[in-house]
């Protein structure tokens, strides 16, 4: 068969396009790479968040922290046995984009209404201080100081959790970060008949209610901190809400029948729950951060979420 030079020459063009555009595929040009997170141009490796990955080998140079951390949750699967793998060897059926996973659960804000829960600089600095590389996700809720309230944000943290784990290895740690009454948000959680698994909360000025206890069963490393100096921590409880106590003393101005259907009536408007809370927690660890915190009661409650030295004592308790 004879090829004209036309034809050498076309041949040749298609041969030199193939190997351009394969080059221009295997170059590490792009940011994103293995399952979208972030290449690393310095090193050649793709960072996962907890460890990084070495496409060219398709091995994590570094082992998975939970097998460190938590080894008996593995041995019923001997896939999570390998601890340089990846998705329980299956990657391209499961996914586990970040590694491990943090959610940050706010206290009550005053008169409620929140509708956007805020992760600020210094609080995702403090929170990584704890739990190094970990995507933060906060959990969104109303932030009225009444019972139903919280009950409602327990729905929508087990809803967030459920949406975060449900398409990627339901093996992967949850750690829990939370806020003063964002400790009985995550306390009703734990006792979902549904709730998963939880590698470390971390309770900070939260009131402990003795009608919401956690389910110690369902967190593997507990972490209480408080200070003798927090007001708002002792008085959160939630014996008496403070438009009952008003609408009760309307009613009994109209008469001693009315008082009760005057608390209940008050108590619908949802101003405010007080009463006398506790500050350890029984299965936990109580870091008692007194010195850590402000010196000025009215400040200390908030003061022991944004202190770093508070941060550098849990950081020492978390095990990831």
């Amino acid at each position: 068969m004879i090829i004209s030079k036309k034809g050498v020459f076309g041949f040749l063009f298609v041969v030199f396009f193939l190997f351009v555009v394969a080059d221009n595929c295997l170059a590490f040009s792009e940011q994103r790479k293995f399952i979208g997170q972030n290449f690393d141009s310095a090193t050649g490796l793709d960072y996962l968040n907890a460890r990084y990955y070495d496409a060219k080998r398709g091995q994590f140079l570094n082992q998975d922290p939970l097998v460190q951390s938590s080894p008996e949750k593995f041995l019923a699967d001997p896939q999570q046995l390998n601890d340089y793998s990846y998705a329980r060897n299956n990657p391209i059926n499961a996914s586990d984009p970040s590694g491990l996973r943090v959610f940050y659960v706010p206290g009550t804000q005053l008169w409620g209404g929140r509708t956007n829960t805020i992760v600020d600089q210094a609080l995702t600095h403090n929170i990584n201080k704890a739990f190094p590389g970990q995507q933060i996700t906060p959990v969104n809720w109303e932030g009225s100081d009444t019972t139903q309230a919280r009950q409602q944000g327990t729905q929508n943290l087990a809803q967030i959790i459920n949406n975060a784990v449900s398409s990627a290895n339901a093996c992967e740690p949850i750690n829990i970060v939370d806020h003063s009454h964002g400790r009985n948000v995550v306390a009703n959680y734990t006792r979902m008949p549904n709730a998963y698994q939880i590698n470390n909360v971390v309770d900070i000025a939260g009131p402990a209610l003795a009608d919401n206890l956690y389910n110690e069963k369902k967190i593997d490393n507990h972490i209480n901190v408080y200070s003798n100096l927090d007001p708002v921590q002792f008085f959160g409880g939630n014996q008496l809400s403070a438009s009952g106590v008003s609408g009760a003393a309307i009613g009994s101005v109209l008469g001693p029948s009315e008082a009760n259907v005057g608390y209940q009536l008050g108590r619908s408007l949802g101003w405010g729950e007080f009463g006398a809370a506790g500050r350890e927690v029984t299965g936990a660890k109580n870091i008692n951060a007194t010195q850590q915190g402000s010196w000025l009661p009215w400040l200390t409650h908030g003061s022991l979420l944004t202190n770093p030295s508070v941060w550098d004592k849990i950081s020492k308790e978390v095990k990831n």
